[in-house]
């Protein structure tokens, strides 16, 4: 869907920026300790100007928040709507393909940076560009790649392509030496893991009714969230026997997606065109 690239495509803006701006806040020639605070000082402010602009221009966050109750939140509700999901036949799979996905993504993302020092030898600066080359690769899936693809594959092959793309890729950083030749595989792992996602997340979405939508999308959201916290824990423990460990559980875990990818059913359809 069009407003599902779009949406994502302003969500890696911040991917592209954020590296660039923390290089140049470190890369300042001062003894003052605070500038080394500097990009945590301007996140804290962005985050405060967003909170301002969703209250300013979004009117009925200010009713709802006056009516919500937190007894929803009680006698372990989310653990319900996660049996729920695995519960259903039309949801387990693709919710189980999903959260592979992003444990894979955020292990590869997360450590990308130590294997690129340890064992690339790069320095803050260029560990920046590496991230934000990443970034410019979940630009162009976004804004250029994705919407020309749905118009010509059907949702599940493009997922299929993008999770094994994505693996090939992760494992390329072994074999490519030379910043440059670093830089255009981070930014093609970023292109390819963009459009396996959009992909699944409207495969997802296709599944509910649009009165379910904001219940699927938010059970999607701890998924991703699980496979982020996960790959933190696993990656760092991976990380202490050689630093190369954690992407290469990522390329597996990646590849796996990839092939269980195969299994996904095109049961729904957008416009008359199967998904």
């Amino acid at each position: 869907l069009p407003l599902i690239s779009l949406s994502l495509l302003a969500v890696s803006l911040g991917f592209v920026l954020g590296p660039l701006l923390g290089a140049a806040c470190l890369s300042l020639e001062s003894k003052n300790s605070w500038e080394e605070d500097l990009p945590f000082l301007l996140l804290g402010a962005a985050a405060i100007g967003l909170s301002v602009l969703i209250w300013a221009y979004f009117k009925e966050t200010k009713t709802t928040l006056s009516r919500c109750s937190f007894a929803i939140l009680r006698k372990g509700l989310g653990f319900r709507q996660y049996k729920e999901i695995f519960g259903a036949a039309h949801l387990r799979w693709l919710m189980l393909l999903f959260f592979l996905m992003q444990l894979s993504w955020a292990t590869y993302f997360l450590f990308l940076p130590a294997f690129a020092n340890q064992a690339l030898g790069f320095n803050h600066v260029q560990i920046s560009i590496l991230s934000s080359a990443i970034g410019v690769g979940l630009c162009l899936a976004n804004g250029v790649v994705q919407p020309l693809l749905i118009r010509i594959l059907p949702y599940k092959w493009i997922f299929f392509g993008g999770t094994l793309g994505t693996a090939v890729l992760f494992a390329m950083i072994f074999f490519v030496s030379g910043t440059l030749g670093q830089y255009t595989l981070a930014a093609g792992a970023g292109l390819m893991s963009s459009i396996a996602y959009a992909s699944v997340i409207t495969l997802l979405s296709t599944r509910e009714s649009k009165d379910r939508q904001g219940w699927l999308l938010g059970m999607a959201i701890a998924a991703n969230s699980a496979g982020w916290g996960l790959a933190g824990i696993l990656g760092g423990w991976l990380d202490g026997f050689a630093p190369s460990l954690p992407i290469i559980v990522a390329i597996g875990i990646m590849l796996v997606c990839g092939i269980l990818g195969v299994g996904v059913r095109s049961t729904c359809k957008i416009e008359g065109k199967p998904l």
